[in-house]
């Protein structure tokens, strides 16, 4: 009875151990610590600064170049006070294009799907561009004499910079930053003007009887700065978190330089750095 009983607890203590063991193992430190995915968010908050490059073309409106200084030569003439042949010079406007390049600089705030960020940049463009126009005519003045004039007018600008301060508003799509901007803008050009003025003034028609006359030439050269408003689209894109880059459209309209009307449409692309 003794031997069948022992043979029991034994047979029982064999099949329960290995089953305690089993229960008891825990096989967490064979899987290791739980894994956490690293964070995809595009967040496009911070500051940032860059280099741009681009083409550039501008549009120079000459308008009454030379016209003053005209008018400064014939000032005591009799022509002038009765035709006021000084203005009757038409200048074309000038259509310059070339690349331009410089330096970009700003700061972004995003609001959950907007960001709204403050930008400067400065722009060298070098943009010359020049008109020419001559005039001949022959008129009688009030006092019975006749005059012959010929008045030449070359006017020539070169839009050496500008900078510009902007907002910027646009919609995140992840890696990607679609944008508008609206700002102020502040060139520097350099204006000029060469006229010449020949005057004959007879006292017959036909010109046989010179009793007058005038041989002029003059013009100014200055260096002028200008305010002006900024407009942009664009778009970012994000080619690591602290690496973007960009393509965008801007067009410019400044007041004048001096007697010259200036806009300036540029497509430029662009490589910043974020932080």
């Amino acid at each position: 009875m003794r031997t069948v009983t022992l043979a029991l607890l034994t047979g029982f203590a064999l099949g329960w151990v290995p089953g305690a063991h089993a229960a008891d193992l825990d096989y967490g430190v064979l899987r290791g610590p739980d894994y956490e995915p690293a964070s995809t968010e595009i967040d496009w908050n911070g500051g940032y600064f860059g280099a741009h490059a681009g083409y550039t073309t501008t549009s120079i409106n000459f308008g009454p170049s030379g016209q003053s200084d005209l008018a400064q030569i014939l000032r005591s003439t009799s022509v002038e006070s009765e035709y006021r042949i000084s203005g009757t010079n038409t200048l074309k406007p000038a259509r310059p294009h070339d690349v331009g390049f410089g330096g970009l600089a700003g700061y972004n705030y995003q609001f959950d799907e907007a960001v709204i960020g403050l930008e400067v940049d400065y722009t060298s463009v070098n943009q010359k561009g020049r008109s020419e126009d001559s005039l001949t005519r022959r008129v009688m003045l009030s006092n019975g004499t006749y005059d012959i004039y010929r008045i030449s007018t070359a006017a020539h600008a070169d839009l050496k910079d500008y900078a510009t301060i902007r907002m910027r508003a646009g919609y995140p799509m992840g890696a990607f930053l679609p944008f508008v901007t609206a700002g102020l803008a502040i060139g520097r050009a350099v204006i000029g003007n060469d006229v010449s003025i020949d005057l004959r003034e007879y006292s017959d028609v036909n010109r046989t009887n010179l009793i007058g006359g005038l041989s002029d030439k003059g013009g100014t050269v200055k260096e002028k700065y200008s305010l002006g408003y900024a407009l942009g689209i664009g778009g970012d894109y994000l080619l690591t978190q602290n690496i973007f880059v960009r393509g965008e459209y801007q067009y410019l309209q400044f007041a004048k330089f001096g007697d010259v009307k200036v806009n300036v449409n540029t497509v430029r692309g662009a490589v910043g750095i974020k932080f």
